[in-house]
């Protein structure tokens, strides 16, 4: 989501209709949405996955930790920083990434 492969060069490209709904979940993420109102409103909105399917939880879960839209290109255990454009800025991922672990750590609290 959020790319293309450019025929020619073999390389991957922002894809100009995908890459806003990535931006859009980030976003969505840090104002205070959950992972299943993110896809309730993806669904809504008549979004879907790259395989055509509608959003799930899952899904926005992955998308919002895949380092790929930070620019990471990771092939096996070989990881090249800016080996792809990136969707979102370091700064909008880290902090997703904080309120995802504060989540976590929130849901495992003993009862």
């Amino acid at each position: 989501m959020g790319y293309k492969i450019n025929k020619e060069t073999r390389l991957y490209e922002v894809d100009p209709l995908t890459a806003p709904i990535v931006t859009e979940a980030f976003n969505a993420y840090l104002d205070g949405k959950t992972m299943k109102q993110i896809a309730d409103d993806f669904n809504a909105k008549g979004y879907r996955n790259t395989i055509g399917r509608k959003f799930s939880i899952d899904a926005i879960s992955r998308m919002l930790q895949n380092r790929h839209y930070i620019g990471e290109y990771k092939f096996k255990d070989i990881v090249t920083p800016g080996g792809v454009p990136a969707l979102v800025p370091i700064e909008l991922f880290n902090e997703v990434q904080k309120r995802i672990a504060k989540k976590f750590c929130e849901f495992r609290q003993p009862f």
